[in-house]
């Protein structure tokens, strides 16, 4: 990976990237790649798809575990990815390019404009026409600021996706950040909500910490930028406080 820390614990891991490590002439491939979603960074399905057209005798045999079949299925799980802006007409480019080159290609992007004065509605529109035009941006622009809270609230009221996910309108996903998700939730279908670490790139350090590790009414260790849950989920407890001012991340995720 070009531009992250020497901290990261996703370089030099032969597991976390396989395709990149196999088309740098790695001779093999970790079965963990296959069967933990988690150390698997370019995705089972890509994985298999690279197998399948590549190594067709591997594949079929892989294919015959139940637990690598589930995965397949991963391309199947949809997200809307909620995208809350104001005055960011600067910088939502690069937000917006990182979640419309996901690995994962389930998903429509949900931009809510929160009143901006800055001409950002113009700057997207101009830069991804096609996108808008198809449906895989949705661009809602409210007449006046109303905070974030509500912002996001518009977004999920406009979600037709069985997943959400989030994204900040000055940041920029990695392009397995949904296939993370999908992975996940295929893992464990019991689960209604999912949620992973996230790495600081200036200090190299890792975020967050297991759900059983820690109190989350004691304090919050899960960012909404890695925190995916089912949209029926805002419908049985409600969507972000609009009346809050702070912590509303963390009133969401309790």
């Amino acid at each position: 990976l070009v531009g992250v820390h020497e901290n990261d614990p996703t370089t030099r891991n032969l597991t976390a990237l396989p395709l990149y490590a196999i088309n740098q002439g790695l001779p093999l491939l970790k079965v963990k790649a296959l069967l933990q979603p988690a150390m698997n960074l370019n995705g089972t399905c890509e994985t298999l798809d690279w197998l399948e057209q590549n190594e067709p005798e591997i594949h079929n045999s892989a294919m015959l575990n139940f637990d690598v079949q589930r995965l397949r299925d991963a391309a199947k799980v949809s997200f809307s990815v909620i995208m809350p802006t104001y005055n960011r007409r600067k910088c939502i480019s690069r937000a917006i390019r990182a979640v419309l080159t996901q690995t994962h290609r389930s998903f429509e992007l949900i931009i809510v404009d929160d009143g901006s004065t800055d001409n950002t509605e113009k700057e997207v529109h101009r830069l991804f026409p096609d996108e808008i035009e198809s449906g895989r941006i949705v661009y809602v622009r409210l007449e006046r600021n109303v905070g974030v809270c509500k912002a996001r609230n518009v977004g999920l009221m406009q979600a037709r996706a069985d997943w959400i996910a989030y994204a900040d309108s000055d940041n920029e996903v990695r392009p397995y950040f949904l296939s993370m998700f999908a992975h996940a939730v295929l893992q464990d279908p019991s689960k209604d909500a999912v949620y992973g670490r996230f790495i600081n790139v200036k200090s190299g350090s890792v975020i967050g910490r297991p759900f059983g590790d820690g109190d989350i009414i004691q304090g919050n260790y899960i960012d909404l930028g890695v925190f995916s849950h089912k949209r029926e989920l805002a419908t049985r407890f409600g969507c972000f406080d609009e009346a809050l001012r702070r912590l509303v991340d963390w009133d969401l995720i309790i």
